[in-house]
């Protein structure tokens, strides 16, 4: 696990339409209740990706936090230095 910058990461959500999607889907809040999913991605400091959840559209992005954190494809090796992790204000608040 060489190179992936463990000190600093960074997670987010981005919804995506499925007009396809079964029972899998939700209902985007954000485009006229129409089927969508949410991937959230969290990424090292160099963007590496470490972790993808993917969801309906209608989950709310804190209440996945626990989910991507852990399904992190890797750990640090050394627990010398700190895991910092910067998130937006969705990911905030109580689930």
């Amino acid at each position: 696990m060489e190179g992936i910058a463990w000190e600093w990461q960074s997670i987010d959500g981005c919804m995506n339409k499925a007009p396809m999607a079964q029972e899998s889907s939700g209902r985007n809040p954000t485009d006229r209740g129409k089927k969508g999913t949410k991937r959230h991605i969290l990424v090292d400091g160099r963007g590496v990706p470490l972790s993808v959840v993917v969801t309906g559209a209608n989950r709310h992005d804190a209440s996945q936090l626990k989910a991507v954190l852990e399904n992190k494809i890797a750990e640090p090796i050394m627990e010398a230095e700190p895991e910092n992790l910067c998130a937006d204000a969705g990911y905030a608040g109580e689930v």
